[in-house]
C-alpha cells in the first residue's frame, strides 16, 4: 500500500550551494554538478569582481550536448 504525499507543491530552485575545494597535487577544483545543466560540456569561466573573501565568476556555455561530435559521427563506407 502506497502512503500519500504529505507536501506539494513546488519548491522555489536553490540560489546557493556549499562545495569542499578538492586538492589534487597542484589543482584545486569545484563539483558544479547541481550548478550547470546536464547538457553543458565546455564552459567559460570569467572573474567579474575578486577581494580576500569573495569572487564573482561568469559561466557561460561555449558547447552543448547537441553538439557532440561523437553523436553526429557518421559511418565511413
Amino acid at each position: 500500500m502506497s502512503t500519500k504525499r504529505q507536501f506539494k507543491g513546488a519548491t522555489k530552485p536553490r540560489t546557493f550551494f556549499d562545495r569542499k575545494v578538492r586538492i589534487e597535487g597542484y589543482t584545486r577544483s569545484l563539483s558544479l554538478g547541481k550548478v550547470i545543466p546536464k547538457d553543458w560540456q565546455y564552459v567559460r569561466i570569467r572573474v567579474i569582481n575578486k577581494t580576500q573573501d569573495f569572487i564573482k565568476l561568469e559561466i557561460l556555455k561555449l558547447m552543448g550536448g547537441d553538439n557532440d561530435a561523437r553523436k553526429n559521427r557518421t559511418s565511413e563506407p
